[in-house]
């Protein structure tokens, strides 16, 4: 498969490090499951949004998706040979349908549990594990907490550093109301304080919220994706982080940022590999997606970057196994994702893409079949159907070792691909496979030991 010469020029990010091999072969994922699933509620299923985590404990990835219009959450469980059989669901009594969920260990158990945004509130449901048996008991009852008018998005932070995960919930409201962000701290036992509220005025509208420690003090802030009448705003939350009294001084309001118009979603990785964590946001209804580099001390700078059509989630994976977070992006219009790769050097470039179910909604990141690449899962909602589908495509990236000293393309041969492949790496990048000569700096000894080798590799 040729890379599609969709580009993505990051202007002004610092080169990246990547591996020896990163410049040979494409990305390139299979499908291979297409799981049809369903809840028994009076609407049609609306499959919006998944999660991997290994529920069961026996070292396989298993899978849970939420139905936007129903109580349940649906379990598939990984068969150990990358095949999966439908688990117990898990019924969230009084949740009145579940948007966003998502898998974290909130009880320090080793097991992990599931939390939900729903219009009814926060939905807490822990893991029963195994107890004294061999079997896996599924979950326990759901625990629902207020949490606003019209929660939409959930995230788990440590973000009183007590050892425990704590949550957090940006609340969609209601027109004309005030609107803003709840956050849940932990007991230590996975159950949860009643949620503290933080207000972010009238008619605000918050889609998503993450929790990071972008500051680098090891307590994380917290940011938010909302709208309101002046347009779309990212609202950026400090971490007091603890006082002398070695109390918690809770979070406060920082600055915040314009965006571009339908922002949604919000993730974080280290896109530029400089040691802090950055975000990425995508547009509902508008084709961008928007990074946002964080300095280190927690500011943050804003880059825009069109994509083919607008789309509801960019999750970042390695696809292609450099080191460096490449991004997926679920472009429901046209069914499909999008794999944009992290090319080392402040571009993303679109290598792959998957054809989807009808309506993705959502994708989820997991190493299904054990081969060390990451696969991935889509929430496809099918609308117009009773029933969603999520479809499983497989990593089959075949990735091709260099034939001798200073191919970086890996076509058997010095030249021209090779000599751009030194200048797309060009300065202080140690792990970049134009560091010719291993001396940490890409620069004019690499440019010209390429230049002395030039011609066919010898056999």
């Amino acid at each position: 498969m040729q890379p599609v010469l969709f580009a993505i020029v990051l202007a002004g990010v610092p080169a990246a490090a990547v591996q020896g091999w990163e410049l040979c072969g494409d990305v390139d994922y299979t499908i291979t499951n297409s799981l049809v699933v369903d809840t028994e509620g009076q609407f049609d299923a609306f499959i919006r949004c998944v999660v991997t985590a290994d529920f069961n404990n026996d070292g396989t990835p298993d899978i849970a998706a939420s139905d936007r219009f129903d109580d349940d959450i649906l379990i598939q469980l990984n068969d150990g040979v990358g095949g999966f059989v439908e688990g117990p669901s898990l019924h969230a009594t009084g949740a009145q349908w579940n948007r966003i969920i998502m898998s974290d260990d909130f009880n320090g158990d080793g097991w992990p549990d599931l939390a939900s945004s729903s219009f009814g509130g926060l939905v807490v449901s822990l893991n029963l594990g195994a107890g004294d048996s061999t079997q896996w008991l599924g979950f326990g009852p759901t625990v629902l907490y207020a949490a606003g008018e019209d929660p939409h998005w959930v995230d788990s932070a440590d973000i009183d550093q007590d050892g425990d995960m704590d949550l957090l919930v940006a609340d969609h409201g209601l027109p004309g109301n005030v609107g803003g962000l709840y956050y849940f701290l932990n007991q230590g036992d996975g159950t949860f304080d009643e949620g503290f509220f933080i207000s972010l005025g009238f008619d605000a509208r918050c889609y998503s919220i993450i929790g990071e420690d972008l500051d680098g003090d090891s307590f994380p802030e917290v940011v938010v994706v909302s709208s309101r009448i002046e347009g779309n705003l990212i609202f950026y939350f400090a971490n007091a982080g603890l006082n002398e009294e070695d109390q918690w001084g809770g979070l406060y309001y920082d600055t915040f940022y314009f965006i571009e118009h339908g922002a949604c979603s919000i993730r974080a990785a280290d896109f530029n590999v400089d040691g802090h964590q950055d975000l990425v946001i995508c547009h509902r209804t508008n084709p961008l997606m928007t990074l946002l580099y964080n300095d280190g001390t927690g500011a943050l700078t804003l880059s825009k970057h069109v994509i083919p059509l607008s789309a509801e989630l960019a999750e970042p994976l390695d696809a292609d196994q450099d080191g460096l977070p490449d991004i997926g992006i679920v472009i429901k219009d046209l069914n499909q994702v999008k794999i944009f790769v992290n090319k080392g050097d402040g571009t993303f470039m679109s290598e792959e893409t998957m054809q989807t179910g009808l309506g993705p909604k959502f994708l989820a990141v997991a190493d299904f079949d054990f081969d060390g690449a990451p696969d991935v899962v889509t929430a496809d909602s099918q609308p117009g159907s009773d029933w969603g589908t999520l479809t499983v495509h497989r990593n089959t990236t075949a990735f091709v070792e260099t034939t001798c000293d200073g191919d970086i393309s890996c076509d058997g041969k010095i030249g021209v691909d090779d000599l751009l492949g030194v200048i797309s790496g060009w300065g202080p990048t140690p792990d970049h496979p134009g560091d010719i000569n291993l001396d940490g700096m890409v620069g004019v000894d690499d440019l010209l030991q390429i230049i002395s080798w030039w011609g066919p590799c010898e056999p």
